[in-house]
């Protein structure tokens, strides 16, 4: 059976490189002056796509057009979970090179068969059968959209670089400035919205994104909160987190779902990150306000280089203040919002349920793979005793 919903990952994925191509080449898409447009769009446009195919292949390797037949069933835990075509799209486009996942899928939408191997070691994807005539439409229209941004990128750009420029001029500023502008654009906020899911190594991990993709809600734990279990969280890029809160939502890891005494307090320290001030703060710096006020700030400083109002080792110089600034800043807010959530827990249970939930983290018969819990133990040793200094 033909993987369609593989193959839409593929091309999506070769489009947004195109996107990402296409930004940071500006200067070759345009005249060097930017006074017009190269004549050879055509020739130009087709050489730029064949540039992204074949990165693609370079990052993700040939497409998978068919499933494996001979894949054979999981025992463990079995999940039947609905999820949409973009956040089935997203999560085909991450993770290639996690072997512990199988990807078996047919379709984007639709309702899908997740198996989880017991200790988290294997995880299987694949589509509930039978499936809807809608479903193969539906991810069909999504190659196809692929296959137009994939063709019209170069030329896309192209006609930005001639608008900004006519922007720029009509302000009094230089107008071939704006080739400048979209790299800018390109580098920094392309880059960091679109790389996860393209060429950056990603490829390689699951974002904590996808714990929306798959997910199950559970109803027997008291909280504010809706609570979801998420058969994804073993493979995501972060050390194995056993719980996340997600906007006014809380995620948790199915290895440690059955065991109440850590379930408890993993609930109660995720609540605390979503009551947390520095929550929401993070949240507008890290995927709105961070990529776009680095766009800002670097373009600024590019401009005031280019028109020679500044010196390139001030430049160098600015840049680097810059980054360890806003570096420090978020490494305070994350230490602030954990001691934070800690806190709320500690209100919530008490201290010696959060200890004795943190020791069985460490120490305890669980669900947990051994390996994981030797690289928990030292940290958890040590954290316990920071709570014991603060709470005595």
């Amino acid at each position: 059976m033909v993987s369609w919903a593989e193959l839409a990952a593929w091309t999506a994925r070769t489009a947004f490189i195109s996107i990402l191509f296409s930004s940071l080449n500006i200067k070759i898409l345009v005249m060097p002056l930017g006074n017009g447009i190269i004549r050879d769009d055509l020739s130009r446009n087709i050489l730029y796509i064949a540039c992204a195919l074949f990165l693609n292949l370079i990052y993700s390797g040939k497409p998978k057009f068919l499933l494996d037949k001979n894949g054979q069933n999981i025992r463990g835990k079995e999940y039947y979970l609905s999820s949409g075509v973009l956040s089935t799209l997203f999560f085909l486009m991450q993770g290639l090179k996690v072997k512990e996942v199988e990807r078996n899928l047919v379709v984007l939408s639709g309702l899908k068969k997740v198996s989880l191997c017991p200790y988290g070691s294997r995880l299987r994807i694949e589509n509930k059968e039978p499936i809807k005539k809608v479903d193969y439409i539906t991810t069909i229209i999504v190659i196809l959209i692929a296959l137009v941004i994939l063709i019209i990128s170069p030329m896309a750009f192209i006609e930005l670089n001639s608008y900004i420029s006519k922007i720029l001029s009509s302000m009094g500023l230089p107008g071939n400035f704006s080739e400048n502008l979209i790299m800018i654009f390109g580098m920094v906020v392309l880059t960091f919205y679109l790389s996860p899911y393209s060429i950056m190594p990603w490829n390689w991990q699951y974002k904590a994104s996808v714990i929306t993709t798959f997910r199950k809600r559970i109803e027997n734990i008291h909280s504010d909160f809706i609570i979801y279990v998420c058969p994804m969280m073993p493979f995501l890029e972060r050390r194995f987190p056993l719980g996340l809160a997600h906007k006014n939502e809380i995620y948790i890891n199915p290895l440690i779902a059955e065991n109440n005494a850590i379930l408890q307090y993993i609930v109660a320290h995720e609540e605390g990150h979503i009551r947390d001030p520095y929550a929401k703060i993070k949240f507008l710096l890290s995927p709105l306000l961070f990529p776009w006020t680095a766009f800002i700030v670097i373009s600024s400083i590019a401009y005031l280089y280019f028109t020679d109002k500044l010196p390139l080792w001030k430049v160098v110089l600015i840049g680097i203040a810059v980054f360890s600034l806003i570096l420090l800043i978020f490494r305070k807010i994350k230490q602030i919002q954990e001691e934070r959530a800690e806190d709320y827990a500690i209100k919530k249970i008490g201290i010696d349920n959060v200890i004795r939930a943190l020791r069985e983290l460490a120490y305890g018969d669980n669900a947990l793979p051994e390996y994981c819990q030797n690289r928990y133990r030292s940290l958890i040793v040590k954290h316990i005793e920071r709570l014991k200094e603060r709470h005595n």
